[in-house]
């Protein structure tokens, strides 16, 4: 019964994870960075209860640390990854920019070496960084 209550939560987790980051792809294809930034820190503080800032300063073996006690800490990972990726698309200067992609890679190497596979999209987010980075 544990098991079925913990496959609901992430589900959960997981399904209003996707809604808000719906919300911020719309906001940046429309072009409205302001909503793109505070969709950003309403689903940082939903989901982690920290803001961009605080994952901003982490690097990406911090992050990975701040999940260890996690139940689903390959999860967490990736959802970070993913907020981020979506703050680096936007950041209005290079260097943070370049920043934030820099720890989205490594994330996603991560993610892909705990689960021993490497997904499509996660593939595609890091040619598009390697293409920014160089």
């Amino acid at each position: 019964m544990a098991i079925r209550y913990e496959k609901d939560y992430l589900l959960r987790l997981m399904q209003n994870f996707f809604l808000a980051l719906d919300r911020i792809v719309n906001a940046r294809k429309n072009q409205d960075y302001e909503q793109v930034y505070s969709e950003l820190e309403v689903t940082f503080l939903a989901f982690f209860e920290k803001n961009l800032a605080f994952f901003e300063e982490l690097d990406p073996d911090a992050i990975i640390a701040l999940f260890d006690e996690d139940p689903y800490p390959t999860e967490k990972v990736e959802m970070v990854a993913m907020l981020l990726f979506e703050a680096g698309i936007v950041a209005p200067q290079r260097e943070v920019m370049e920043r934030r992609l820099a720890t989205v890679n490594s994330l996603i190497d991560h993610i892909s070496a705990t689960r021993k596979s490497i997904s499509i999209d996660h593939m595609s987010k890091q040619q598009y960084i390697r293409k920014i980075l160089g």
